[in-house]
């Protein structure tokens, strides 16, 4: 699986009407993309917002951003957004829970995402998805209130890993538990923590069962 996160900045309308467009129209049409796997827009607050997108193919990953790019350009023109940053990638690891498949907007709040963001250095990427999934990923798994989690390589020993959960307080508990492995378990390894570019309520989600098979090396 293969995907593209965008990071967006909406200057002049309130995000919620952002969400509005998003939720209405551009989720559904992403969704009827070939290939199509998931889709999730997080209100990270204050202005920002975060869309997460993953298809079967590199390709069909790639024709989606030029829809959104499309989109943005057509629908969006009228709140001045501005995109600040677009990955995309290889998902090297994969784990997602049953009840995530329920689709439609969560405007409760009934589902929080944490994005974490590493610096791997060069010669030691090779070893660290491996790392990863043979131990830390079934520990997130095992939290409760666990939805979804995943680690995109973007390339450059960049690495994005992404966690959902029923709960804000949750996905604060895995941020902490993240750190934990990374300082005890990777040490022989040249891992940094650079940012957390992103987390909050994920208020709209798309999700096909094409998730659910186990990711991992």
């Amino acid at each position: 699986m293969f995907a593209s996160v965008r990071c967006y900045f909406v200057h002049r309308a309130p995000t919620a009407e952002l969400v509005r467009r998003v939720d209405e129209d551009f989720a559904a049409q992403i969704g009827a993309r070939p290939g199509f796997v998931s889709y999730e827009f997080i209100d990270g607050g204050g202005g920002d917002a975060m869309s997460i997108s993953a298809f079967r193919e590199a390709r069909q990953a790639e024709a989606s951003r030029e829809l959104a790019r499309r989109w943005s350009e057509e629908r969006l023109q009228d709140l001045e957004l501005t995109i600040t940053e677009s990955l995309h990638g290889e998902i090297v690891i994969s784990r997602a829970a049953g009840e995530l498949t329920a689709p439609g907007r969560e405007a409760g709040g009934t589902r929080y995402a944490s994005i974490r963001r590493y610096r791997v250095g060069s010669g030691d990427v090779g070893g660290l998805p491996h790392s990863v999934d043979a131990s830390f990923a079934d520990r997130v798994a095992a939290l409760d209130g666990f939805l979804g989690y995943r680690v995109i390589d973007c390339g450059g020993g960049e690495l994005l890993s992404i966690s959902l959960f029923r709960d804000g307080p949750t996905a604060a508990v895995s941020d902490e538990l993240a750190a934990q492995f990374v300082n005890e378990e990777l040490g022989d390894l040249r891992v940094d923590r650079t940012d957390t570019i992103g987390g909050g309520p994920v208020v709209v989600s798309r999700v096909t069962d094409a998730l659910f098979p186990r990711v991992g090396v």
